[in-house]
């Protein structure tokens, strides 16, 4: 025990007892191959086991951040989505209020519009009627506006609908409805009177 251990050492049929310092190299050498060989040497399959457990929670937390990072991604798109329907229904609900303000400076009564469904873009002067399932929107990417003419086409359908609530009132209501890569149906109403 100590520093300095006797060790004996068999050689030619020989005891031959010498002194191993921990100070020399051949004892340093000795002390950690003895240090160092011994936990391996009884407990061989748990380093195993340990490496496969921290591997596995390692990847369980990577798939998680994958999982996070696409459903993020995901719920974006659906977002911007709306946001675009929603600027498309109020869209919707101006351009009836230019056609009534058109009308009532032309000397008409504001309320000639009959109640009913109509489709009408940016470029319209009048409404059309709108006929069921009604026609997708295009996006014009030179301009940045969505009409039923030129342009690329979208899954964004407008419909505006009028109803009077007594003689004076007028009820304009515009629906956006489109759908999404894996047929998810969405919808947003505006309203004004």
């Amino acid at each position: 025990s100590g520093l300095t251990r006797k060790y004996m050492l068999i050689k030619n049929k020989k005891k031959i007892l010498f002194d191993k310092s921990l100070y020399s190299i051949r004892g340093i050498c000795y002390f950690f191959y003895k240090e160092f060989t011994r936990p391996f040497a009884s407990n061989s399959g748990q380093i195993m086991l340990e490496a496969l457990v921290a591997l596995s929670v390692i990847l369980i937390g990577i798939l998680g951040i994958f999982a996070l990072t696409s459903r993020s991604l995901s719920l974006n798109t659906v977002a911007g989505s709306q946001y675009i329907a929603a600027n498309l229904a109020a869209e919707g609900i101006e351009l009836v209020k230019n056609i009534v303000d058109g009308n009532m400076m032309q000397g008409r009564a504001f309320n000639i519009l009959l109640p009913g469904d109509y489709q009408v873009d940016y470029s319209s002067k009048e409404l059309s009627p709108w006929y069921s399932p009604g026609n997708e929107l295009n996006f014009n990417p030179d301009t940045g506006l969505y009409g039923y003419s030129g342009g690329e086409p979208t899954t964004y359908k407008r419909k505006i609908n009028i109803a009077y609530d007594g003689a004076e009132i007028m009820k304009v209501t515009s629906a956006v409805n489109w759908t999404t890569r894996d047929n998810a149906s969405f919808e947003i109403n505006a309203e004004d009177y």
